[in-house]
């Protein structure tokens, strides 16, 4: 554990056999990260890239409040969410061994749903940034305003996807031995 974009002066050069990457691939620099492995993979390594993004809701007025809010707190955030978006569809320096995704139909009450999208820090940032403005308006609020207005019922359903992708490096320094 520890910084990606450090990964070789923590762990040491080709010195692992796998290297996971669980949700925080949007978070790192990418093309610092994907050096920093090729380094720390030995010969044949793979690296699996776990992530989700938080969901779709099922009524498409419920999705269209969802989207606004996320891409109205998404323009401060310290990384990049298109990455998410896009399910991690990216050039790795790697060949793609095995790429899945796995959607979850949820149901869960409002309150819980408001309660997730609570802790996002990209909210934390926006707030920090202008809540003191005179015309300011929570993004959460309003989002949470227009969920219980449009919403028939005290819960949300939405399709979470997952995705797991597993790459692996062949070439990496098997010319070298």
């Amino acid at each position: 554990v520890g910084k990606g974009e450090e990964l070789s002066s923590i762990v040491g050069e080709a010195s692992c056999d796998v290297v996971i990457c669980a949700e925080a691939l949007h978070w790192l620099h990418f093309d610092l990260f994907m050096k920093e492995v090729k380094k720390v993979l030995k010969p044949n390594g793979m690296l699996v890239i776990v992530g989700y993004w938080v969901g779709y809701m099922v009524e498409p007025e419920l999705e269209r409040s969802w989207d606004k809010y996320m891409r109205t707190i998404e323009q401060l955030a310290p990384f990049d969410p298109n990455k998410l978006r896009n399910e991690y569809k990216l050039n790795f320096p790697f060949k793609t061994e095995h790429r899945w995704t796995f959607v979850e139909h949820v149901e869960k009450p409002i309150d819980d749903v408001i309660g997730m999208a609570r802790t996002f820090s990209c909210l934390q940032i926006y707030r920090d940034k202008y809540s003191s403005s005179e015309d300011y308006v929570d993004p959460l609020e309003q989002l949470e305003k227009e969920w219980r207005a449009a919403s028939k019922k005290d819960t949300l359903e939405y399709d979470m996807p997952f995705y797991l992708i597993i790459l692996s490096d062949n070439e990496n320094k098997a010319e070298e031995k």
